[in-house]
């Protein structure tokens, strides 16, 4: 995937949620990290962590993430509630109001695409377990 097509990706994760680097480029996490570590300023970048909810960046990532109500349990995403699958998100227009109504938004989502698939170590289905 070129960058064009991760930026892509990521310009669509919505405000309260996050996506993994496997997601964003299946098969290529590193290549997903490289390219957000160049990315331009209006990417949103700290919306993609690592597959066990854990951060690239810190507390600078925390403090974004945090400003835009994505459930945290210290230094780490809750994934159960704040993890989409990069393939599944969709476009928002307009105002979106807060994270609980775009979640339901994103009709492409399905309850099992959010939940631990059994084996997983609580890692969400379709989140590569690295």
């Amino acid at each position: 995937m070129d960058a064009d097509g991760v930026f892509d990706r990521v310009r669509r994760i919505p405000v309260g949620f996050v996506t993994t680097y496997g997601s964003l480029a299946p098969g290529a996490p590193r290549h997903a990290g490289r390219l957000l570590s160049e990315a331009p300023p209006d990417i949103p970048w700290w919306r993609v962590v690592r597959s066990d909810g854990s951060l690239a960046k810190g507390a600078v990532q925390h403090r974004m993430l945090a400003a835009e109500g994505v459930p945290m349990r210290g230094a780490r995403v809750i994934m159960r509630e704040a993890f989409v699958p990069a393939d599944h998100v969709v476009p928002t227009t307009g105002p979106s109001g807060d994270a609980h109504t775009r979640r339901h938004r994103l009709s492409d989502v399905t309850a099992a695409d959010a939940q631990p698939s059994a084996g997983s170590r609580g890692v969400p289905h379709g989140v590569d377990a690295g």
